[in-house]
């Protein structure tokens, strides 16, 4: 009896993680009953939690030869055997443990994970299911199923689980921040980054210290081109474990891409160091080496990850093959970097092709074109609410036509508060432009619909913490060109400024560059259709001056790097600021966004280099160079 009372105490201990308790408990009972079975495993399971695993083990295997049958201790040396890497055995001993009691769902979810250890995870799926057939809420197996199903490529049914089981309303702190996780987790394989970044946040908020959780969110932050948050989170990480090889690898890369090559230079070396393979480590150290000049260098960094077979996984090796092509450019090796371009973007085609479920940006802009085709002028539109700026611009255009070159010049103006590419007209275009007859009611719009869009609007300027009092609000979001007839309706008194380049530099830059993915940089993934989407930007724009009612400014790029001073004084007047000379210092104006594909360019100032790229690739522009040819003709720019 009283040997049974010791256990139970041991027990009690074990249960409040009073592990020096429960081992006196213990010791006890051997010490009058050397071989007792149930002190042997619960001393295994003390000696386990103390880290002390060959104790732990020789107390299992004693356990078993006292008494053979234990299908739980069969099931804990499973387990001790996977937290040591000895797979095969602690396959062995899981299954040893299904034999002796089939309807064991511990056992089978035990068994699945040391499966997908040996990546095998088809078995691992069949595991977690026979375990929820036992017992069907079983959440531990539930989130060890949808890990296996992302594994295996199928994020959706693993999205599906998660859901299912956060909406069982989860009491346990730890265990819903673990399921919100895991569902981030999916989220980010279907490329939903955004949502992914709201679960991430609240399972961080309920549960700050859940494993993995800084640099989960870094990673997706990244994937957002919120580099200086995914900086901030992968330092959190390291704070957490200063030998974290991965965070120090993204960590390179973040800094380089912020214009630090310090610093990508310093943790690209110390993950190096750790992990020579450490795929993020070698991009942040060949950006370094772009911005150095030393193409070759960088080259030979990147073929380190290109001809690793290992390496090949999609979320690098595009960046990488992007990143060859620019030290393939540097060295006018013409072809190789087209073939590296090429390749980088169609693995992301491949990656983001199943993910266009909203459908094609290019198919939303045939759509406006055949509608304001068809359409007569729109009628002046009705004033509505007077706004808290002093002024108001939108800066326009089609990406990579000079539109952050321009920003950063106003921005350094002290009349000008600058927004960079955050979607202000969001509600209002899924309002008014998914179809006709919100087209029709925008049209008509009263100035009381048109009062309330506007505070809408300067509501969510606010948010920004941006103070736009006094001074003139220049929002620049190249693909609100898309959106002009909101624009002209709720926003009469704005003036628009519209930046046109040579279309043929504009077509091989959005295709070379690298972008967050977005509806509308899915269109940049491939060559023709960067040039399609090119003419029916234009089309549409054209379509918008003839049908629509704005003051419009068209400005060059290339005027601006050949007659800044000139050009920009015509845009102040334009805009109504008057020149100021620290306008030449544009620079370094805080206003550049570092997410941008644009940001490294500006922040070097003016340079020609980009005018004119086009003639180098002209051989593999050949294809699109004719549908692009009514627009070089139209803005002005000679054919050769």
């Amino acid at each position: 009896m009283e040997l049974r009372e010791n256990i139970q105490r041991a027990l009690l201990c074990l249960d409040r993680k009073e592990l020096h308790e429960a081992e006196r408990h213990l010791n006890e009972v051997l010490a009058k009953a050397t071989e007792d079975a149930s002190a042997l495993q619960l001393l295994g399971v003390v000696r386990r939690e103390q880290g002390r695993y060959t104790e732990a083990e020789e107390c299992y295997r004693r356990s078993l030869a006292a008494q053979p049958n234990q299908a739980h201790v069969h099931f804990n040396l499973g387990n001790l055997m996977r937290a040591q890497g000895r797979l095969a055995e602690a396959i062995a001993e899981q299954r040893e443990a299904i034999r002796l009691k089939p309807n064991f769902p511990d056992a089978h979810l035990g068994l699945a994970l040391a499966l997908s250890e040996s990546g095998e995870h088809m078995a691992a799926e069949q595991c977690c299911r026979i375990a929820l057939r036992v017992q069907p809420n079983h959440l531990p197996t539930k989130q060890t199923l949808a890990l296996e199903l992302c594994e295996l490529g199928r994020p959706e049914e693993a999205e599906r689980i998660l859901r299912q089981a956060l909406a069982l309303g989860l009491r346990d702190v730890r265990q819903r921040a673990a399921f919100e996780y895991n569902l981030a987790v999916t989220l980010n394989q279907q490329l939903r980054h955004a949502e992914a970044l709201v679960l991430f946040d609240a399972a961080r908020a309920s549960v700050p210290d859940l494993p993995s959780i800084d640099f989960n969110r870094g990673t997706t932050l990244h994937e957002l081109s919120r580099f200086e948050e995914a900086a901030a989170a992968y330092q959190l990480a390291l704070t957490q474990n200063p030998e974290d090889t991965a965070a120090l690898a993204c960590l390179a890369t973040t800094c380089a891409q912020l214009g630090d090559f310090a610093s990508a230079r310093l943790y690209g070396e110390r993950a190096l160091a750790r992990d020579a393979n450490q795929a993020f480590a070698l991009i942040g150290l060949a950006l370094a080496d772009l911005e150095e000049g030393a193409f070759a260098a960088a080259e030979a960094r990147l073929r380190k990850i290109l001809e690793n077979p290992v390496l090949r996984r999609d979320r690098y090796f595009s960046f990488a093959l992007s990143v060859a092509g620019d030290a393939f450019d540097g060295q006018n090796l013409v072809r190789d970097a087209f073939t590296s371009y090429s390749a980088a973007n169609a693995s992301l085609r491949q990656s983001y092709d199943s993910h266009q479920a909203s459908g094609r940006a290019i198919d939303d802009v045939k759509r406006l074109i055949a509608r304001f085709a068809r359409s007569d002028g729109w009628d002046s539109p009705a004033v509505g609410a007077a706004m808290p700026a002093a002024g108001h611009v939108f800066l326009l255009g089609y990406m990579r036509s000079g539109t952050t070159l321009l920003e950063a010049v106003l921005a350094s103006h002290p009349r000008v508060a600058a927004m960079d590419e955050i979607e202000l007209l969001n509600d209002s275009a899924r309002t008014f432009l998914l179809d006709d007859g919100g087209l029709r009611r925008l049209a008509k719009l009263d100035p009381n619909e048109t009062s309330h869009w506007q505070i809408q609007y300067w509501n969510s300027v606010k948010k920004t913490g941006l103070s736009v009092s006094n001074r003139i609000l220049v929002d620049k979001m190249p693909f609100n060109s898309l959106r002009m007839p909101l624009v002209s309706r709720l926003f009469p008194q704005a003036k628009v400024l519209f930046a046109v380049r040579d279309p043929r530099d504009v077509v091989l830059s959005c295709f070379r560059r690298r972008f967050a993915p977005t509806k509308h940089s899915f269109e940049f993934l491939d060559l023709a259709d960067c040039a399609r989407f090119y003419d029916s930007v234009m089309q549409l724009a054209d379509l918008y001056r003839t049908r629509l009612s704005f003051d419009l400014h068209e400005f060059h790029y290339e005027d601006m790097i050949r007659n800044f001073e000139p050009t920009v004084r015509a845009i102040c007047d334009f805009v109504g600021i008057e020149w100021e000379d620290s306008m030449r210092g544009f620079s370094s104006a805080r206003a550049i966004d570092p997410r941008g594909a644009s940001a490294p360019q500006v922040g070097r100032g003016l340079y020609a280099d980009a005018v004119g790229q086009w003639r180098r690739y002209r051989e593999q522009l050949a294809p699109v160079l004719p549908l692009l040819e009514p627009w070089v003709a139209r803005f002005g720019y000679p054919a050769d």
